[in-house]
C-alpha cells in the first residue's frame, strides 16, 4: 500500500525593485512576526500564477504585470496527514501603490541586508539565494520538524 503525499498548494513571490526586495512582517501564523515574501494559498480553480498574483495584490496592492516560476518544493512536516507544494515566483514588473493590508507590515529592504534581518524567517534564508544568486529553476524538498522548524533541505 502506497503512503501518498496530498497536497496543500501555496504560492509566494520575491518582488524585487532593483536591488530591493519586499518583505512582510506577519501579523499571523505561520511566521507570525517573522519578516518573509508574500503569498498564501492557491484557490481552487485558478493556476499558481493566478494565485501568485491575486496574492500580492491582497497583500500589497500591486498589481503584477509579469512573474517568473523560481522553484518548486515539496515541504513535508513530521506527523502532518498532508504535505505542501510550494511555487516560488519572482517579478520586478508591477503597477500600483504599495499598500499595507491585515497580512502584516511591508517595507523594501536592500536584499543584502534582507539576511542580517533579526527576524528574518529561515524560509527566506534558505529560498533567497537559489532566486538572487541564479537563474535556474530549483526544485527539492524542505523536512519540518514537529513545530515547524526546518530540519533537514534538499535541493535538487
Amino acid at each position: 500500500m502506497c503512503d501518498y503525499g496530498y497536497n496543500t498548494i501555496v504560492v509566494f513571490c520575491f518582488l524585487r525593485k532593483g536591488d530591493d526586495v519586499l518583505l512582510i512582517r506577519r501579523r499571523q501564523e505561520p511566521n507570525n512576526n517573522q519578516e518573509t515574501i508574500v503569498g498564501g494559498r492557491k484557490e481552487k480553480g485558478e493556476s499558481v500564477s493566478a494565485a501568485c498574483k491575486r496574492e500580492v495584490l491582497e497583500e500589497t496592492g500591486l498589481r503584477l504585470t509579469t512573474v517568473h516560476l523560481r522553484g518548486v518544493l515539496s515541504i513535508c512536516r513530521q506527523g502532518s496527514e498532508t504535505e505542501t507544494l510550494a511555487f516560488y515566483f519572482e517579478s520586478d514588473q508591477f503597477e500600483g501603490t504599495l499598500t499595507e493590508s491585515s497580512e502584516g507590515t511591508l517595507r523594501w529592504c536592500p536584499i543584502d541586508e534582507s539576511f542580517k534581518s533579526q527576524d528574518i524567517s529561515a524560509f527566506y534564508s534558505c529560498l533567497a539565494p537559489l532566486v538572487f544568486e541564479s537563474e535556474d529553476l530549483f526544485t527539492g524538498m524542505i523536512k519540518l520538524d514537529y513545530n515547524g522548524a526546518i530540519c533537514d533541505v534538499e535541493i535538487d
